[in-house]
């Protein structure tokens, strides 16, 4: 089978008109072009096996819904905010055909190639895939910014094709690489300018990448890891155009439809498990609101029974209280009362004694008087018998 396969890979590789066995194959074609003058291979994507793609063939992963807009065969991307949106399905061994140019001076971009599903979870706005291997798709203008601002040129990056690893994807790049060993740096400076068309070539075959630029091989890598995955359009901070998008799969090992069912059953499995999660946090919220709820009743009764046994208390002691008030003021007007009998009885013992002298025979006449009115009758027989 594995035979078959290899067979295969390099029939279609022959009918692409590429064929490298090793890394010094592309210096010993460009002798062989030098010497016999015959212009550099073109690939179109044109032939047997080629599929156009266009954005119905991607899905937006972290970007707004008008990030990526498509017309007339044009893939637009407004560059915000940064994100991606990635293929559909997943490939493991095809040829990559793409024309790309920047709007604005120092653009940035991308092609994602093997991103593991993985790298796509969780992304927010903002924020770029956290693994697969990128080709660089960067103006011109970037590099040279970066070489104005500091003074020297970069030692890890450039604007003409640099191929490399992200996150937690490894590869090992061709030569020259960038001083920190991950990136593969272009063996040729053949980038276009601000709003011009580029076009890049990929193969990607067997954990291989290589990559051509205006009709030339630059840059690449070998041994990556992981050799299967999706693939995805990077939007960065400015306006970048795709066109003529196309691919052709080569047979490979069957490593992207595994990859792609494990990643599909542990998803399962992960969905399985945060619903169970959360149908159990659920439960226990449920039963924690109810218990919740049984106390704050719980409370609440005993708070109105305190608070009854208190007003019955107090409403008992101020009962008593208007009793012993009612009782004193009782007392109170029966001591008046007794206190007003008291000075009545007084007041009708006491005598007013006037007396009267009179011319009368000689003789001084004296009249007593009680000044209460049921003394009167009293009072008249007295001086009655007086006067006689």
């Amino acid at each position: 089978m594995k035979t078959t396969l290899t067979v295969c890979t390099v029939a279609l590789l022959l009918a692409s008109g590429f064929l490298v066995a090793d890394d010094d194959q592309p210096k010993a074609d460009a002798k062989a072009e030098a010497k016999s003058g015959l212009k550099k291979a073109f690939i179109n994507g044109e032939g047997p096996g080629w599929k156009t793609l266009s954005l119905a063939d991607f899905e937006n992963v972290n970007c707004d819904k008008k990030t990526w807009q498509e017309k007339d065969g044009t893939i637009y991307c407004t560059g915000l905010p940064v994100g991606v949106t990635r293929s559909k399905k997943t490939y493991e061994n095809f040829e990559l055909v793409a024309e790309w140019r920047h709007m604005k001076p120092a653009g940035n971009s991308g092609i994602f190639l093997w991103a593991p599903d993985a790298s796509f979870k969780g992304l927010k706005p903002g924020q770029l895939p956290k693994g697969g291997i990128e080709v660089q798709v960067l103006d011109l203008e970037y590099e040279t910014r970066y070489e104005k601002k500091n003074g020297k040129k970069s030692d890890w990056f450039t604007s003409h094709g640099d191929v490399f690893p992200v996150g937690t994807s490894k590869m090992k790049p061709f030569p020259p690489a960038a001083k920190n060993g991950r990136r593969s740096f272009p063996s040729k400076r053949l980038t276009l300018g601000v709003e011009k068309w580029n076009h890049y070539y990929v193969r990607a075959i067997n954990g291989e990448v290589r990559l051509w630029v205006n009709g030339e091989e630059v840059s690449g890598g070998s041994n990556c890891q992981p050799a299967a995955g999706f693939m995805a359009l990077e939007s960065e901070g400015s306006p970048v155009e795709f066109r003529n998008l196309r691919i052709r799969e080569l047979p490979g090992s069957g490593i992207a439809k595994a990859t792609a069912a494990v990643e599909k059953a542990a998803a399962a499995k992960i969905a399985a498990a945060q619903a169970a999660a959360a149908k159990k946090a659920a439960a226990q919220v449920t039963a924690a609101e109810k218990a919740a709820t049984a106390k704050v009743a719980a409370a609440r009764t005993a708070a109105e029974k305190a608070a009854a046994v208190k007003i019955a208390a107090a409403q008992k002691a101020a009962a008593a209280k208007i009793a012993a008030a009612k009782a004193a003021a009782a007392a109170r007007r029966a001591a008046q009362k007794a206190a007003a009998a008291k000075e009545a009885a007084l007041a009708a013992a006491r005598l007013t004694v006037t007396t009267t002298t009179r011319k009368d025979d000689g003789k001084v006449l004296k009249v007593v008087t009680k000044p209460l009115a049921g003394l009167v009758g009293a009072v008249g027989k007295t001086l009655g018998s007086l006067l006689d």
